[in-house]
């Protein structure tokens, strides 16, 4: 879903006083009459989805006793997570370096003609091929991997929780900083309808397991000022 913005003006007839009203929505492009695949989703007042995924932003990170213990199960999982791998790198490292101890006992045995020239140019050619998968796969893995949280890093987001809740009533005011917040966190939000009922499916980087809520469509009034809070993903 993206964000969409029409303006509306209005003149009262009783002095002439003109208001400008603007209206935010987030909808699928796919309600276009161009597309293949049309979506029947409806559309959804920008400030009421803007103002549920807040709330549940809030209470992801403004208490720094919960923050703790998320951070701290993030850290457990992404330990677990990396531990097979590891222990793959180990093994495939023991195996280059073997496949390399062979490579230069070949190349001694190479040096002194100790076997006929051909034999030995197809076992060195195997061996480099052996070589190479094992270093592209080593490769692989390095990039898959990555490092867990540390303590440290826990306690300065921690700290940060604490000094944020200090500050909320600012945070709140400010648009750039609450959407700061939304990005740090990688925040995604998909909006699903069930039985004619619009649901959320909202995950973070500390809960990566989404929350599923329900979401009262507000269509009939007027939205406020709002470029979208949230991030969206197929509805």
């Amino acid at each position: 879903m993206t964000g969409s913005q029409w303006h509306r003006n209005y003149t009262r007839k009783t002095d002439g006083v003109a208001t400008k009203y603007i209206y935010s929505q987030y909808r699928c492009r796919g309600r276009r009459n161009d597309v293949v695949n049309s979506c029947t989703q409806k559309t959804i007042v920008a400030r009421v989805l803007d103002e549920r995924v807040w709330q549940y932003v809030k209470a992801e990170i403004m208490n720094p006793v919960i923050l703790e213990r998320k951070l701290q199960e993030l850290q457990e999982k992404q330990q677990d997570e990396r531990s097979p791998i590891l222990n793959r790198l180990e093994i495939l490292t023991s195996h280059r370096g073997t496949i390399i101890e062979e490579l230069r006992r070949l190349a001694v045995l190479y040096s002194k003609q100790a076997m006929p020239e051909y034999l030995l140019t197809d076992l060195i050619e195997q061996q480099n091929q052996k070589l190479q998968l094992t270093e592209a796969e080593i490769e692989r893995l390095e990039e898959e991997t990555t490092e867990p949280l540390s303590d440290e890093q826990i306690l300065d987001l921690v700290s940060f929780s604490q000094k944020l809740e200090e500050k909320l009533s600012a945070v709140e005011d400010d648009f750039s900083a609450k959407r700061a917040v939304i990005d740090g966190l990688d925040v995604q939000v998909k909006v699903l309808e069930r039985d004619g009922e619009q649901l959320l499916q909202i995950s973070t980087l500390l809960n990566p397991s989404p929350f599923l809520g329900t979401l009262s469509h507000d269509s009939g009034s007027a939205a406020r000022p709002s470029g979208g809070c949230a991030r969206r993903r197929g509805g």
